[in-house]
């Protein structure tokens, strides 16, 4: 596995805002999110595999992350028109997403 050092200096050339690595236990698992997203707040519901149903029960992904010893979290950012930008939110998350798209 790679050393956080060549790790860190991969993610300098990916257009990344901020990361953070840590322990998957540090992670708050939340249950009022996975509701916003069971009542497809966002529209992605059963259309991502990084969405539910895809990954399981709240419980199941809360499984798979914990058998981990290290986690990543990242974010990235896009400057749109305005808040109410949807093609440029749609941009965004076509950005975003194309960098957890598997090589």
């Amino acid at each position: 596995m790679k050393m956080q050092a060549e790790i860190e200096k991969d993610l300098a050339q990916l257009p990344i805002l901020e990361y953070v690595f840590l322990k998957p236990s540090e992670i708050i698992f939340s249950k009022e999110v996975r509701d916003l997203c069971e009542g497809n707040s966002c529209g992605m519901y059963n259309t991502s595999w990084a969405c539910p149903p895809a990954v399981g029960s709240l419980a199941v992904c809360m499984e798979k992350c914990h058998a981990y010893d290290k986690a990543m979290l990242f974010t990235t950012a896009t400057e749109v028109a305005s808040s109410f930008d949807m093609k440029g939110w749609m941009r965004a998350r076509i950005e975003h997403e194309a960098l957890t798209d598997p090589f």
